[in-house]
């Protein structure tokens, strides 16, 4: 299947070396071993987007996060996706879901760093 198919509006972090090249073929499955979290309403994802949110993430990682694209955040580069983050959790107020949003997205770059691994948006 497609990412979209499964992972549609979310991000997902790859656990293993499988599942990132499953990924990266857009051919994966139910059984692909990711973490993955699903934005909770298109409404969050719009409030985030008009905040600046994806905007900022690419412009200080030279990515192409944008509505009905999928964007990989190389390894290398999640430390500072979520250096991203946290500056800009510091600078906006947000409501709960929105707040869940950013914490669930800083949680996966843990991961992410932890393992040494992606992190895909699929929106």
């Amino acid at each position: 299947m497609q990412n979209s198919e499964i992972y549609r509006r979310g991000f997902v972090v790859p656990l293993n070396e499988e599942a990132e090249q499953s990924i990266l073929e857009n051919n994966v499955r139910n059984s692909t071993k990711v973490d993955y979290f699903e934005l909770p309403n298109e409404e969050v994802f719009e409030s985030l987007w008009e905040k600046g949110l994806f905007e900022l993430i690419n412009t200080q990682l030279g990515a192409i996060i944008d509505d009905y694209e999928e964007e990989r955040i190389e390894s290398q580069k999640v430390n500072e996706l979520k250096k991203i983050l946290m500056a800009f959790e510091n600078d906006n107020e947000f409501d709960p879901l929105e707040k869940k949003v950013v914490l669930e997205l800083k949680r996966l770059c843990d991961i992410a760093i932890k393992i040494n691994s992606s992190v895909f948006f699929i929106l």
